[in-house]
């Protein structure tokens, strides 16, 4: 009985002893537990700050980017819109040079041009005008003194092997000496003529020259 007692009494004993314990190891805890949480709200205050920073640090980044980005772009549309324009006033300078050259070459075409007739148009034959007793002719056709005819030089007759189709035959020249001209028919071939030359009917030869001159300069063309 006296042992169950003395247990019992050991017991409330370390009962009180823990609550003591308890008790007066309560407040440090507390303590340690309010530090612990302004440490923690501390390090989040910190963290938050930084973080706030980076944001604004990475916004101002981003705006300078912008910016920069912008001009990039405006300095690069400017360079090319100083760029296209010489050009285009390049090209048009080629195209005025290409006008004024084309103007420059067509009094040129225009001089060939007067040159080819001026050529064409100066091909006159000179030689001396005489004239013959008419009758039958190496074209085969029989005329008379009071026609208007002539017989051209053998060099250019150009008589083949039958005189009568030479094409030559009954082509008009007009022949001019020193009192007029005269257009006369080719019917006959003057063997003894130089090239040149001319022998025309006597009605002929009066309205160039006078019969009794009998030879005078002529000059004389294809018409």
């Amino acid at each position: 009985m006296s042992q169950t007692i003395s247990r019992i009494v050991l017991c409330i004993a370390i009962a009180l002893v823990a609550c003591t314990y308890i008790v007066s190891a309560a407040p440090i805890a507390d303590s340690q537990l309010e530090a612990g949480s302004s440490f923690a709200n501390t390090r989040i205050n910190i963290l938050k700050k930084k973080h706030n920073d980076e944001e604004e640090e990475e916004e101002e980044s981003d705006a300078a980017t912008t910016t920069t980005g912008r001009y990039n772009r405006k300095h690069s549309k400017t360079t090319t819109t100083e760029s296209s324009e010489p050009t285009s006033t390049k090209t048009s300078k080629k195209k005025k040079n290409s006008t004024s050259t084309t103007t420059e070459a067509t009094p040129t075409s225009e001089t060939t041009k007067k040159s080819a007739s001026s050529s064409s148009s100066s091909g006159s034959y000179s030689g001396d005008g005489t004239y013959y007793d008419v009758g039958l002719g190496s074209c085969g056709w029989t005329n008379s003194d009071s026609e208007m005819i002539v017989a051209l030089n053998h060099v250019q007759m150009e008589n083949g092997a039958n005189s009568n189709n030479n094409p030559n035959c009954g082509k008009k020249i007009a022949v001019s000496g020193p009192k007029g001209t005269v257009t006369v028919k080719i019917v006959d071939t003057c063997p003894g003529c130089d090239s040149g030359s001319v022998d025309l009917s006597p009605a002929a030869f009066e309205k160039i020259a006078d019969l009794s001159q009998g030879r005078v300069p002529v000059t004389w063309d294809f018409v």
